[in-house]
Parts: structure tokens; C-alpha cells; sequence
């Protein structure tokens, strides 16, 4: 092929001028090809690759055999990306010069680049036998037979190239990477160190050589490698990767950052943006690892596992109405995942959207716990806007899986009765006796009910229920006298009132309000034994040391008390009430030991007495158990969630603890009580160690809002206002805190607050 002089030109102004030459050349000579030929070949120095295309196209229209013009057109378009249009011009220049290697060696580049290998492996094949000695041909057809993972061959290219020149360290490192991808590390180390030898700045090198000791544990000189090789070339994405690879496994923090500047010279690699969202799914970023799911569904749209975590990335990140819609997106591949199902609906019930919630549960058929606590969740939100129906569905689809759930009766007995559904009602309040038991609002309602409607016996059955409550309303027994009468009860019925005013319950009010029963039954002989019990009562009481003891008690002689509480402790250990009222007794005298022990002992025999919790949460963190307190605490908040005392101590304890929880519940105690200075004080000390101290300044205010007098309160804000630099304010607070009593330290938050200031 005949090769034609490029210009020599020093300058672009020398190219520029050679340019003009040649273009007025190709004006006043029509015919010549050469001239247009030139003008393309500066283009192309020139970087205007666009214009040398249409320079070598004008050049071969003027001579269609002209090889040379069509294989540099060839390497333009190649230049651009335009492989269709580099094949056709390569294709035709080895068509118009078989024997030149350099186009049959570019058309298998080409070739290769589009993805044909085999077709490229020919066009080399060729391009060899026209010059079985360029060793740089070898090396390519030898990397292409290395990505056809034919190994062998591969290899045999490249030892054909070291031995064209021994001296090329290319060729050196690609056998080494034949010699590890066979296994054998050895050779394929002295391979790499051959190839340094050779060039001791080649990057690809010094990366196949970090691959290897990281395949053999060498962490240390892996890294070593790898830094070597990104040092000498910053734009190679393999390397960063390799790198970012290094660090993920040992959950080093550098690993975001190198596998981000993988992923930034090579968008298309998706292995390292699936490395990259496993660090996330270690070390959460949800911007950055929302950013990576986004790039990895763009090829693996169908992968449901990256859909989910999507998901769970858009809730993170508060992006509810995102998450629903991904979580719509799993579903319709893979309609049998009742997970994200339930989350789904969790979703949902945040947003208030409680009927695409009820429509997606009613497709889940599971009844494991979460799916049932799920259904019992959307049944109170249903409850509670009024979606009746579809709250009982809720609550019959818990009672379902479990029938002894006494607050799931409950509440489908709430329904009942409020559809007038009396015997419904009074089945399911029947299963629910454990939370209804002794409950005028239930039993009382229903008896009244039943007596209008003429039943006898369901008003017995109900009053049955409220039997454990006379001894404490007496009030209330002038109400329920008349339906115990009407269902042929009267007589019974005081005599189980008598019974238990002998045992012990002897006010003068109960004797009184049991003779004005006597008196409406028109018993004037049993009237007037009340009056008389009501005359001797005194003597009666002496006579029991359990009532002497509850008497000294009410009277606030405790030692007395807890003297006749022991007394009769072998008769009395199995009653609730007694541990109670002994516990009460001793934590009064202030003898906590006895206390705890007495409350241990009632709360053996039941544990749902909220006060007897709440006392035990404190004796235990007076002594320090901490620990104890807060499982103590956390009964308590099991029996009553809006205890806000509760919350109070339990923050108090969590803050000893160290724990973060403890910011939230002295929230949850303001939440429930406004005006709980107390623990205003708390949440404003916490908001200044973090830093925050506009929150800070805002929960003492309401602080010394709740309340006035608290010492603390105005001290703790002098001090930081002192620190924002509100002079005048600081003082007035510190004033005011001095009119009240004074800091004395005393205060172990006022203690801390301090040194908080200290430190400021």
C-alpha cells in the first residue's frame, strides 16, 4: 500500500498554512485526490476528526481505489465510536491492499470492539501471516483469546510476543496474568516482577501483582500493590476497585470512598456498584445507597431483592409515598411476599391510607405473629375513624389464630354491644374476662340490658362478674340491689353483702348503707342488727390484728402496722392485697428492703398491680440496681403507656445508663404532662450536650413555665444563657434560682449541667 508524506508542520500555524495550500490545491484540481487527502490528514492532527472524515471521503470519490484514504477513514470513524462505519471503510481498504497487516490488525480491533471476537480472531490471524513478527498484533489477539477465556491459547500468544521482544513488559505482565488465571501463582509472579523489571512504571502490573498477594492473604502487600499501581495511573478503574475490594473486606472507612471512584470512571461496572451497596447495607449512607439501587436496577430490573432494599431505603429516608410505590413494584413480580406485604401496610397506616392497607392484609394468609399483630394494629386505626366493619374483620382474623386474647374479645365485644347485639356481646365479654373482670362499664351495662329485656339469668351472670367489686364500692350497691331483686337474687345478695362486712370491711358507712337495703326489702329485724353492728364496730375491729394493722396504717403509725402485718403473715401469704398493703406499709417507714420484698411477693401472686411496679422501679434505682429499675419501669409502661411518672424515671435511669433512649422518653413524660418541669429540665440538659442549645433554651423555658419554683430549672438556664452571651437574662435567671434556695449541688442533673458549662 502506498503510504503518502503527513505534514511535518512544527505549528498549528505551519499546519494552518499547509491546510490553505492544500484546499486551494483541491479547488483548482477537481480531480486530484491527494490534495483532499492532505487537507484530512491535518484535520485529524488538528482534532477535527469530523471534517477529516469528509476530507477522506472526497478523497476516495475522486480515486475509489485509493486503500490508503479508506483506512485512515476507517481509524477516524473508529476515533468517534462509529464501529459500523469503521468496519465498512477497513473492510474496503483490505479489499482494494490484502497484504497490509496494519488494516486487516484494525478491522479485528473494530471487530473486537463491537463484540464479534470471532470475526476479529480471523481479521488477526490474517494480519500474522502478513507479519509474523509484530509482536503488538500478538499481544492483542492474545488478550482477545484471554476475554474467550481460552487460556492456553492466550498464553501461546503471548510467549510468542516476549520472544519477538523480551523487553516488553505488556507482554510479560499479560502471560502473567494467563499463568494466575491457571492457578499457578508462582510463575505468574515472576511474570510480574519481569514485566516491573522491564518497565517499573507500569500500572497493570503492579495491580495483577496486588491481585495476587490478595489471593494468597497478603493483605499488607496487596494494598501496597494496588496504591503502586493507582499512584501511576489514576484513570484505571480497576485498580480503584481492586483497592475498594481490599477495604471492603476488612471494613476499612476508605472503601466508599475508592469503589466511588470506580464507579466514576467506569459507570457501566456494575460489579463494583453491587460492592458498593453491600458496604451501604454495613454502614448506611441512604442517599448514596439509594443513588447505587437506582444504577443497579437499571440492568437488573427484574431483581426483586434490590427492589425491596429500595424500598427500605426510600422509608429511611422518609420518602413513604417512593416506598409504597416499590413496594407495589415487588409485589407484581413476586405476589407471594408476604413481607413486604406487611410492611406495605405498615406504610400505609403511616399515611392514613387505611383501606388500600385493609385490601392488601386481606391477601396475606399467614397467621404468624407479625401478620397478626398487623391486622391488630389496622383494627385499632379502623376503630378509631370509625370503619366498623372492617375493624371487626381485623379483630376476627386475630381471634382466629388466637382464641384466648382477651383485649382482641374485648374489643369485638365493644362492637357488639354497640350494634345492640346484647347476647353477642355477652359472649365475647365472656372471653375476656381477664381485662373485663369487675368492670361496671361491661357487666353493669349489660345486666341493665338484659333486665329490660326480661333474662333473669344473664343479669345474675353478669352481676357474677362485678362480685369482687362490692367490697370496695359499697356505694354502688344501692344500684345493683333492684336488678338482683327482679332476677329473684334479693335475699342472697345482702347476705353476701353481711359476710363480708363480718370479715372485716366494718366502716360505719357500709353497715349503714347494707341496714338502708334491709330497710328498702322491708327486713326491719335484720335493719336493726346492722344498726346495732354499726354500734359495736369498734369492738368487732380490735379483734382482727389484719384490720389493726391496715387501721395503724391509715393512722400513720407504720412500725405498728408492719408489727401486726407480720404477725399474721403465715395466714394471710397467699391474698395479693395483704403484700400489698404490707409493702405499702415499709416503703412508707422508709424500710425498702421489706418493701421490695413485699412487693416481690405480690407481684409473684399477680402481676398486673401498676403501683406495686412503680415503687419496686424506685426502691430498686435508690439502691442502684438500675438494671432491676428499668425492668420494673417497663412494667409499668406495659400496664399503662400514659404513666408519665413512669416515663420520667425511666429516662432518669437510661441517662445513668448512658443510653440514647433517654431523650425520648423524658418526650414521652412532657408529652403526656405538659407542665412536668422536671422533665423539661432533663430533655433541655440533654439538648445541650448534643450541641443543640436553641432546643436546649426552649425546654427550660417550659421548664420554668411548669413550674415557677423550680430551682433548677432557672439555674440551669441562667448558665446557658450566660453561654449564648444573654448577660442581663443570665443574671435575672441566676437571681431568681439564688430567691429560691440556691444550687447547693445536690442535684445530680444540676451537677452535671455544670460541668457542662465548665467545659463551655
Amino acid at each position: 500500500m502506498t503510504v503518502h508524506h503527513d505534514p511535518a508542520a512544527e505549528s498549528i500555524e505551519g499546519l494552518l498554512s499547509d491546510l490553505r495550500a492544500y484546499e486551494e490545491a483541491q479547488r483548482l484540481h477537481p480531480q486530484d485526490h491527494i490534495a483532499p487527502y492532505q487537507c484530512a490528514l491535518i484535520h485529524g492532527r488538528l482534532g477535527d476528526h469530523e471534517q477529516a472524515i469528509r476530507s477522506y471521503r472526497e478523497s476516495v470519490e475522486r480515486n475509489p481505489g485509493f486503500a490508503q484514504a479508506y483506512y485512515n477513514l476507517g481509524l477516524e470513524h473508529a476515533r468517534l465510536g462509529q464501529t459500523v462505519q469503521a468496519e465498512q471503510a477497513l473492510r474496503r481498504a483490505t479489499q482494494l491492499d490484502g497484504a497490509d497487516p496494519e488494516a486487516w490488525g484494525n478491522l479485528g480491533a473494530v471487530l473486537e470492539t463491537a463484540g464479534r471476537g470471532e470475526e476479529a480472531l480471523e481479521c488477526y490471524r490474517t494480519a500474522e501471516k502478513l507479519n509474523p513478527r509484530d509482536a503488538r498484533l500478538r499481544l492483542r489477539k492474545g488478550a482477545l483469546l484471554l476475554d474467550l477465556g481460552r487460556l492456553e491459547q492466550a498464553r501461546h500468544e503471548f510467549e510468542e510476543s516476549v520472544d519477538i521482544d523480551s523487553r516488553d513488559a505488556t507482554a510479560w505482565n499479560s502471560l502473567g496474568l494467563v499463568l494466575f488465571r491457571q492457578g499457578k501463582l508462582d510463575e505468574a509472579k515472576q511474570h510480574y516482577l519481569k514485566a516491573l523489571e522491564c518497565d517499573k512504571d507500569l500500572a497493570q502490573a503492579w495491580n495483577n501483582l496486588g491481585n495476587l498477594y490478595a489471593r494468597g492473604h497478603d493483605d499488607r502487600s496487596a494494598e501496597e500493590a494496588y496504591r503502586q499501581a493507582a499512584v501511576l495511573d489514576r484513570f484505571d478503574p480497576d485498580i480503584w476497585f481492586n483497592l475498594g475490594e481490599l477495604y471492603f473486606r476488612q471494613d476499612n472507612p476508605d472503601t466508599e470512598r475508592y469503589l466511588a471512584r470506580a464507579v466514576e470512571l467506569n459507570r457501566q461496572d456494575m460489579e463494583a456498584w453491587d460492592l458498593l451497596r453491600q458496604w451501604y447495607t454495613r454502614h448506611p449512607n441512604y442517599s448514596n445507597w439509594k443513588s447505587t439501587l437506582r444504577v443497579l436496577l437499571t440492568v437488573r430490573a427484574d431483581d426483586v431483592s434490590l427492589h425491596r432494599e429500595l424500598a427500605h431505603v426510600h422509608e429511611r429516608l422518609g420518602e413513604l409515598g417512593e416506598a409504597c410505590a416499590t413496594l407495589g413494584e415487588v409485589l407484581r413480580m413476586d405476589p407471594e411476599d408476604e413481607p413486604s406485604r406487611i410492611r406495605l401496610v405498615l406504610l400505609l397506616l403511616r399515611q392514613n391510607e387505611l383501606r388500600h392497607a385493609f385490601e392488601h392484609l386481606s391477601q396475606v394468609r399467614g397467621g404468624e405473629a407479625t401478620v397478626l399483630d398487623t391486622w391488630y394494629l389496622l383494627g385499632q386505626r379502623l376503630l378509631y375513624h370509625g370503619q366498623q366493619a372492617d375493624a371487626e374483620t381485623c379483630f376476627m382474623t386475630v381471634i382466629a389464630h388466637r382464641p384466648h386474647l382477651a383485649d382482641g374479645w374485648q374489643v369485638l365485644g365493644d362492637l357488639a354491644l354497640a350494634r345492640e347485639q346484647w347476647e353477642v356481646a355477652f359472649e365475647r365479654y365472656g372471653k375476656a374476662l381477664d381485662v373485663n373482670r369487675n368492670n361496671p362499664a361491661v357487666w353493669l351495662t349489660l345486666a341493665r340490658r338484659f333486665d329490660r329485656d326480661g333474662n333473669p339469668a344473664r343479669v345474675l351472670a353478669c352481676l357474677a362478674n362485678l362480685g369482687e367489686t362490692l367490697r370496695y364500692l359499697p356505694g354502688g350497691w344501692a344500684e345493683v340491689y333492684p336488678l338482683h331483686v327482679r332476677a329473684g337474687n334479693g335475699p342472697a345478695f345482702l347476705a353476701q353483702l353481711e359476710a363480708l362486712l363480718r370479715a372485716g370491711l366494718v366502716s360505719r358507712q357500709h353497715w349503714l348503707a347494707l341496714a338502708n337495703l334491709y330497710d328498702e326489702a322491708g327486713d326491719a329485724e335484720r335493719r336493726q342488727a346492722c344498726l346495732a353492728e354499726l354500734d359495736e364496730s369498734g369492738a368487732q375491729v380490735s379483734q382482727d390484728p389484719l384490720v389493726q394493722a391496715r387501721l395503724a396504717a391509715s393512722r400513720g403509725d407504720w412500725d405498728e402496722a408492719l408489727r401486726l402485718f407480720r404477725e399474721v403473715e403465715e395466714r394471710e401469704a397467699a391474698r395479693p392485697g395483704y403484700w400489698h398493703d404490707r409493702g405499702d406499709a415499709a416503703y412508707a417507714r422508709g424500710d425498702m428492703e421489706e418493701a421490695r420484698q413485699s412487693y416481690e411477693r405480690l407481684l409473684r401472686l399477680s402481676d398486673d398491680h401498676l403501683r406495686a411496679w412503680f415503687r419496686l422501679g424506685n426502691i430498686h434505682h435508690r439502691a442502684g440496681r438500675l438494671a432491676d429499675a428499668r425492668a420494673a419501669l417497663l412494667q409499668v409502661l406495659r400496664l399503662d403507656q400514659r404513666h408519665a411518672k413512669a416515663w420520667y424515671n425511666l429516662g432518669c435511669i437510661q441517662e445513668a445508663l448512658g443510653t440514647a433512649e433517654a431523650l425520648d422518653s423524658f418526650r414521652r413524660a412532657v408529652g403526656l404532662d405538659r407542665r412536668f418541669a422536671a422533665a423539661w429540665n432533663w430533655i433541655g440538659i440533654l439538648r445541650q450536650r448534643a450541641g443543640d442549645l436553641p432546643a436546649a433554651r426552649r425546654a427550660y423555658l417550659r421548664c420554668v413555665a411548669g413550674n415557677r419554683d423550680w430551682v433548677h430549672g432557672w439555674y440551669n438556664l441562667g448558665c446557658l444563657l450566660q453561654v449564648l452571651g444573654e448577660t442581663d437574662k443570665s443574671i435575672a435567671c441566676l437571681e431568681r434560682a439564688e430567691a429560691l434556695g440556691g444550687v447547693h449541688g445536690d442535684d445530680p442533673a444540676v451537677a452535671d449541667r455544670a460541668g457542662a458549662r465548665g467545659t463551655a
